[in-house]
């Protein structure tokens, strides 16, 4: 529906629902394969099965015949309870983490506390996000994650990288930069930075599409400067002459 807002959890004992774990099995490890297991895994159905094939006995082929089914017939509820439980690992929050299909697996008893901080996360995070969409609209939301991430290890130390999966350590830090107490903040002078980029680029896109305004917005931003700027300025010109 929404997949840059939507994320799902689930706790360890809890199931997607997608898989049955008895259609699965009946499918994919009917009894022919339980038995081809038996015979490659049970000790005793192996030597049984080495048995039957070097046997040149009638009497004695019957007798391990029987022996070998009577053993299948012991082990078969055992392999097909083993084969749902392996069917069942399918459908588990683990491995659902591990396809993606799931943000994180979370105990019950500990959910309200993880996802308290996980939604403050996302609400700091979206707030950044729209700022810089205001300013950057082309940029994409993994890059802006990527962004937050290198401003995260920039401004704590690459020692502390493992903090950014922890979101209440994320949202302290947030906090922090977003409202500073005293101290310079890395995110609001990064976001002044992109402002600048983006007036500057949009200044001139516009110069660009219309030049023959160029004359008449010089003088204009030249009368807003202070005498120390327009000095600079001119100082600026003559090295770009100079270079010419």
């Amino acid at each position: 529906i929404n997949p840059r807002q939507m994320e799902m959890f689930a706790d360890p004992e809890s199931r997607g629902g997608v898989l049955e774990p008895e259609g699965t099995v009946e499918i994919r490890f009917r009894k022919k394969d339980l038995l081809k297991t038996m015979h490659r895994v049970d000790a005793r159905c192996r030597d049984l099965v080495s048995r039957l094939g070097i046997s040149t006995d009638g009497q004695e082929k019957d007798r391990l015949q029987k022996g070998l089914v009577k053993r299948e017939q012991e082990l078969v509820p055992m392999y097909h309870q083993v084969a749902l439980t392996f069917a069942d690992l399918h459908d588990m929050p683990a491995r659902m983490q591990e396809k993606g299909v799931i943000q994180d697996v979370i105990p019950w008893a500990k959910s309200r506390l993880q996802l308290y901080w996980r939604l403050h996360r996302r609400l700091l995070v979206d707030g950044m996000k729209k700022k810089i969409l205001s300013l950057r609209p082309n940029l994409g939301d993994g890059e802006m994650e990527n962004m937050f991430k290198r401003w995260f290890v920039e401004s704590l130390g690459a020692v502390k990288q493992y903090l950014w999966e922890n979101d209440q350590a994320v949202v302290h830090w947030l906090q922090e930069q977003l409202h500073p107490a005293t101290s310079r903040s890395l995110v609001l002078d990064n976001i002044e930075c992109l402002r600048r980029d983006a007036t500057i680029s949009q200044m001139k896109s516009l110069l660009q599409s219309n030049p023959e305004v160029i004359m008449d917005s010089a003088v204009h931003i030249v009368q807003q400067l202070s005498a120390q700027q327009r000095s600079d300025l001119l100082n600026t010109i003559k090295a770009l002459e100079g270079q010419t």
